[in-house]
C-alpha cells in the first residue's frame, strides 16, 4: 500500500469524528494498518502472518486517534487480555511490551516488526522496547499446524499503569509449514511428468503442492548434454544420480530455481512441465498452505520423460490395417455386383427377338 502524508492523514481522520464526541473523555482508536512487504499481498488477508513475513522480519504500520491524551502514556502491547494490567505484570509470554511512547498529537504513527510482534510466542528472546534486533527466531513454541491468533493492543494508561482507553487489532499467524503428500507414482509424457500423489492430508490450510525437478527446468543446454539410456526396444529408462539439493525433509522453500509445476488442493495429479526427452530427473514435492508457507520436501522420485510415438504409430498402423480389410472387402462386394448386374443385361439381350 503506498505512503501517505502525516498531515493528509490526519486530517481525514478527523473529519470522521463526530462532532458530538464527549469533551474530556480520554481515548485510542486505531484506525489504519499497513504492511511494508507482506508474502503474497494482495492474495491474501493483510491480518494473515507467514513464516516468510516472519524471517523477512516485514513491518506493519499502525496509524492511531488520539482524544484527551494529555498526561496519559501511550503503550503498545501483543498477547492475550492485555488491556487488564494483572496480565502484564511482569513482562511474560502472555503480554510483552511492543511500545512505551508519550503522544503528542491526535495523530500517532508508529510500526511493528513482525518477529517483535511474535517474540512471545516464539523461541526468539522477547524485546522489553519493541526491537527485534534480539528476536532471530520464528521458530513457534507450538507445533500447531492450525493458525494461531494473536491480539496487538493501543491503550493509554493512567500513572499507576490501569487502562484507561484501549483498540484491539488481531491477527493470526501461521509459522509451521504443512507436512508433504506422498508420491504414489511418477508417469512419463512428453517434455513433462505427471506425479499422482496421496490423499492424506494433515493440515487443514493446506492448498495445494509445488514440484520442484533436479536438473532444473527449461534448461537450454539438458538436451544437447543429454546422454539418454535406453533398452532393446528403445524407450528411455529412468537413471538418476542422486540429487544434493532435493533430499526428502529438506526446507522448499528456498528451492524456487528448481521449481518446475504445481496442483491445486482439489487434483490427485500434479503436473511438472519445461523438461527435456530423454533427460532422467529427480522429482519431489512439497505442500503449501493458505498462507503462503511452503513445507518440505517429499521423497525423491526418478523418471524421464518421453513421447509416445511409438503407441501412436501402432495405433496409427492398427487403424490402416483395418480400413485397408474394409476397402478391400468393399471392392469384392462391388466387383460382384457388378458382375451379376452384367450377366442380367446379357441374358436380355440374348432373348430379345430380331
Amino acid at each position: 500500500m503506498g505512503k501517505v502524508s502525516s498531515g493528509l492523514l490526519a486530517a481525514l481522520l478527523l473529519s470522521l469524528v463526530p462532532a458530538t464526541a464527549t469533551a474530556g473523555q480520554p481515548s485510542v482508536a486505531i484506525r489504519l494498518v499497513t504492511r511494508d512487504h507482506q508474502q503474497n499481498a494482495g492474495k491474501v488477508l493483510p491480518t494473515q502472518i507467514s513464516r516468510e513475513d516472519c524471517l523477512t522480519d516485514d513491518r506493519i504500520g499502525f496509524t492511531l486517534q488520539l482524544e484527551q491524551y494529555q498526561g496519559y502514556a501511550l503503550e503498545l502491547w501483543a498477547g492475550d487480555g492485555c488491556d487488564d494490567l494483572s496480565a502484564r505484570q511482569p513482562n511474560t509470554v502472555t503480554c510483552w511490551k511492543l511500545l512505551d511512547a508519550q503522544p503528542h498529537g491526535q495523530i500517532f504513527e508508529t510500526s511493528v516488526g513482525v518477529q517483535a510482534l511474535l517474540s512471545g510466542r516464539t523461541n526468539g528472546s522477547i524485546a522489553g522496547d519493541g526491537s527485534s534486533s534480539n528476536v532471530p527466531a520464528c521458530q513457534p513454541t507450538s507445533a500447531v499446524l492450525a493458525p494461531q491468533v494473536l491480539s496487538l493492543f493501543a491503550m493509554l494508561l493512567d500513572t499507576n499503569g490501569f487502562t484507561v482507553s484501549s483498540s484491539v487489532w488481531k491477527s493470526t499467524y501461521k509459522l509451521v509449514p504443512p507436512p508433504p503428500l506422498g508420491v504414489v507414482s511418477v508417469a512419463s509424457g512428453d517434455r513433462q511428468l505427471s506425479v499422482q500423489l496421496s490423499t492424506m492430508v494433515t493440515d487443514l490450510a493446506f492448498n495445494g503442492v509445488e514440484l520442484f525437478c533436479d536438473p532444473a527446468p527449461n534448461d537450454p543446454n539438458l538436451a544437447a548434454s543429454a546422454e539418454p539410456t535406453t533398452n532393446d526396444a528403445g524407450t528411455f529408462v529412468a537413471a538418476c544420480s542422486p540429487s544434493t539439493e532435493l533430499v526428502a525433509g529438506v526446507d522448499a522453500a528456498s528451492l524456487q530455481h528448481l521449481h518446475c509445476g504445481s496442483g491445486s488442493k482439489s487434483t490427485l495429479t500434479a503436473v511438472a512441465n519445461g523438461l527435456v526427452n530423454g533427460v532422467s530427473y529427480n522429482i519431489a514435492v512439497a505442500s503449501v498452505d493458505t498462507y503462503g508457507n511452503v513445507g518440505p520436501l517429499s521423497g525423491i522420485a526418478c523418471q524421464v520423460p518421453q513421447a509416445s510415438e511409438n503407441n501412436l504409430r501402432a495405433q496409427a498402423c492398427s487403424f490402416s490395417g483395418t480400413a485397408r480389410k474394409r476397402h478391400r472387402a468393399a471392392l469384392f462386394w462391388l466387383v460382384g455386383l457388378g458382375a451379376a448386374l452384367l450377366h442380367r443385361c446379357l441374358g436380355r439381350h440374348r432373348r430379345r427377338p430380331y
